[in-house]
């Protein structure tokens, strides 16, 4: 295999480990945050919130500027703006200040993250679209492997503010030469495949595609209680006994699982097109499962199961997401239909972990959070089950 018609989605891996692979690592800027400005932890975890805004209020405008504009430009613009906004937050004096900087920064990465990213492997490959997306999904699991240990050692040697500095300069550095040097100025968009479902080559009127409601708001329940049972890990297993270093290697393990559920995607998805849907929905039931086991059961081997199924299902689904949207709409208006289902994230984003907060304090547990996610899920695996086979074409007016 020759690796230059692979560069597009290699710098996608290392956009993603300095991307969605980065959020991982800012729990150790909590504390410090806390003391500097004199603030609860929870004050500052709300900062966790503009990683969801920050995509649903530009996703809708970047998505269509990416279907006429220079993806690599935008990139460049996106990690530009990113790294300023990181290093003016090592200098912010104030709370509100360190706040806009965030958001900025959220920004920033939102015009390099997946949004924008998913849209170029789109518009680039044709027949390995899967693979391709697969590829530079890696880069989350490569970063959240990696960086932990990055930070850690950078917060031993320097305070929390130069540390921001040195993360700033150094990201900079690697993801302005890697997306200039390896992706083209306008990628290609492929030709029309014949395999595709006939909305995917004739719907341009995306909004009133069933597809794209139905794909938004089932991976919106997808992605937003994978990000709630995040949320929930060490309390749940702290609360069952288990000592912090082995909460580490449930974690771990779902970390892994994910990378491996990313590899499987890579290596088979494409060749099993035609079952895109069923496969889709069985991942969505392996998530269930995982859940089950967690809500069921508190043994070391139930909670590394569901810790594993949880983080595998959660591996397939980010590059399984813009495979969906790409079997069902065209490749000339990939941004606009990505940017406009970032909105959808935002509702239950916001109220999901707040809510599974609210369900322990009541009882003491997160079971009724897990029951709750179950049944969320459930929802998420009918609306998929009920995707056309091929897409549904806008009614002519």
């Amino acid at each position: 295999m020759k690796l230059k018609p692979w560069y597009p989605a290699l710098v996608g891996t290392v956009c993603q480990v300095f991307g969605i692979g980065l959020i991982g690592v800012f729990s150790f800027f909590v504390a410090p945050l806390s003391r500097e400005f004199g603030v609860g932890v929870a004050t500052i975890n709300v900062g966790a919130v503009f990683l969801l805004l920050a995509p649903a209020v530009v996703g809708p405008v970047v998505g269509r500027f990416v279907d006429s504009h220079s993806i690599r430009s935008i990139m460049l613009i996106g990690v530009m703006l990113a790294t300023s906004s990181l290093y003016g937050l090592s200098m912010a004096a104030s709370l509100g200040l360190a706040g806009a900087g965030f958001f900025a920064y959220a920004v920033g990465q939102t015009l390099y993250g997946p949004l924008v990213l998913n849209s170029l492997l789109i518009k680039t490959y044709q027949e390995n679209v899967a693979t391709a997306l697969a590829v530079a999904a890696m880069g989350v699991s490569v970063g959240a492997v990696l960086l932990p240990f990055l930070i850690a050692w950078l917060m031993d040697q320097f305070s929390w503010r130069e540390t921001l500095q040195v993360l700033a300069m150094g990201i900079a550095l690697v993801l302005l030469l890697t997306v200039r040097l390896g992706l083209p100025r306008f990628p290609r968009a492929p030709e029309n495949d014949d395999s595709l479902p006939p909305a995917a080559q004739l719907d341009k009127d995306f909004l009133r595609a069933p597809a794209f409601w139905i794909i938004g708001v089932a991976i919106a329940i997808i992605f937003n209680m994978a990000l709630m049972v995040g949320v929930c890990y060490a309390p749940h297993f702290g609360q069952q006994g288990f000592a912090n270093s082995t909460i580490a290697t449930f974690m771990a393990a779902g970390g892994v699982a994910g990378f491996t559920a990313k590899l499987l995607v890579a290596s088979f998805v494409d060749r099993w097109r035609n079952y895109l849907k069923s496969i889709a929905v069985g991942v969505v039931f392996i998530k269930i499962l995982g859940m089950g086991a967690l809500l069921w059961g508190d043994s070391f081997a139930t909670n590394m199961l569901g810790v594993a199924l949880i983080g595998g299902s959660g591996g397939a689904f980010l590059p399984l997401y813009p495979y969906l949207n790409s079997r069902y709409f065209d490749a000339a208006s990939i941004g606009g239909v990505n940017g406009a289902q970032a909105p959808l994230l935002l509702p239950l984003g916001l109220v999901s972990a707040p809510l599974a907060g609210y369900a322990f304090d009541i009882r003491g547990s997160y079971d009724m959070a897990f029951m709750g996610a179950i049944a969320l899920l459930l929802g998420a695996a009918l609306l998929l089950a009920i995707l056309p086979a091929s897409g549904q074409r806008v009614p002519e007016n």
